[in-house]
């Protein structure tokens, strides 16, 4: 079984989750949606994107006032 997973958000929340997935056995691709530059993670740079990665689960970890846009 793998599994691919899209973090929203890069601050502190999201690199505690990218933390966490990458130490899962059954998480084999970590994506993060964020403008940030230079991280350990694939990135996708807008919403649009979503589509070409097909990701099984998405964590929200921008600030809640965000989460809707």
């Amino acid at each position: 079984m793998s599994v691919c997973v899209l973090v929203i958000g890069y601050g502190s929340i999201g690199r505690k989750h990218c933390k966490i997935l990458k130490k899962n056995k059954y998480v084999n691709k970590v994506y993060v949606l964020t403008k940030q530059r230079n991280i350990n993670y694939k990135t996708i740079r807008q919403l649009e994107d979503i589509h070409s990665i097909n990701p099984d689960y998405i964590v929200i970890a921008t600030n809640t006032s965000q989460h809707f846009k």
